[in-house]
């Protein structure tokens, strides 16, 4: 399911199911636009979407912005839009090919 965003140009397409505000989580280097996305992560508990550069974070790197915001920094993630909680995606580079995986349990 598609939405569409309602903006000052006109109507814009939103490939999400989920609400273009909904918050999700990118790291710094994301949020500032110095690196690309190159992994992103619905967690299995609530599905909130992470979006980082693929490097090591700690919690002090994380910003909470909308999945619009991500999505207006990286029209690439829209690749992703099927993504279910449980399962994060990868790729090595910007432009690049993302691999999906599922999450796996070590219990």
């Amino acid at each position: 399911m598609e939405c569409w965003v309602i903006q000052s140009g006109g109507v814009m397409e939103f490939p999400f199911a989920e609400d273009p505000k909904e918050a999700v989580i990118v790291c710094k280097h994301v949020y500032e636009g110095t690196r690309p996305i190159l992994f992103a992560i619905r967690h299995i508990e609530d599905g909130m979407w992470h979006f980082s550069c693929g490097n090591a974070h700690d919690s002090r790197d994380r910003r909470f912005i909308t999945l619009q915001e991500v999505y207006d920094k990286d029209r690439s993630i829209k690749e992703l839009k099927d993504l279910q909680p449980g399962s994060y995606a990868i790729r090595s580079g910007e432009g690049e090919e993302w691999i999906i995986r599922e999450i796996i349990s070590l219990d």
